[in-house]
């Protein structure tokens, strides 16, 4: 946990943590460049509490303001991003809408066989992480389903790390 607690705070990390057999892991949660630093959170991410939320407790805890970029440029909460309909989509490059359309489809089904417990999930990790891929590269954020994407393999990492079973005496 020493060498973990220099990651500088990030509302929106690129890595998150699992405890793998007592250790501490950190896995990618978005491509991340060679030399890149690495960015937790130190509990607040921008899409589930609002900016002041996030500031004020940043503050009050760890004594700094947040100047990432969800901050400075204000991101807007999950609820809304959820509510942008597939045409507001800012992409920037030249990708093939049927190329981006057709994976973001898959994305949503293997969202649904996670849900209704089909499957843990863990079958279509890469899938998932080829799809962040895609997005990251391609279309401006925020954008809700690079959350959505970004959460289901969070949930996915952490359904199948250590189960602690205690015994009953």
């Amino acid at each position: 946990m020493p060498v973990l607690s220099l990651l500088n705070h990030h509302c929106d990390p690129n890595v998150v943590r699992h405890n793998y057999n007592g250790t501490i892991v950190l896995t990618a949660i978005q491509p991340i460049f060679k030399d890149s630093q690495l960015f937790d959170n130190y509990g607040l991410l921008y899409a589930t509490h609002p900016k002041e939320s996030r500031l004020q407790i940043l503050k009050n805890q760890y004594c700094f303001s947040c100047e990432c970029s969800s901050c400075e440029d204000n991101w807007p909460l999950y609820d809304v991003l959820a509510d942008q309909p597939p045409s507001e989509c800012k992409i920037f490059t030249d990708i093939s809408l049927d190329l981006l359309q057709k994976s973001s489809i898959r994305l949503y089904q293997i969202i649904d066989k996670i849900k209704s417990n089909e499957c843990d999930g863990l079958q279509y990790i890469q899938f998932l992480y080829t799809h962040l891929k895609l997005l990251h590269y391609n279309i401006r954020r925020p954008w809700g389903e690079y959350c959505d994407c970004q959460e289901t393999i969070k949930e996915i990492l952490y359904s199948t790390a250590n189960k602690f079973i205690i015994e009953d005496y």
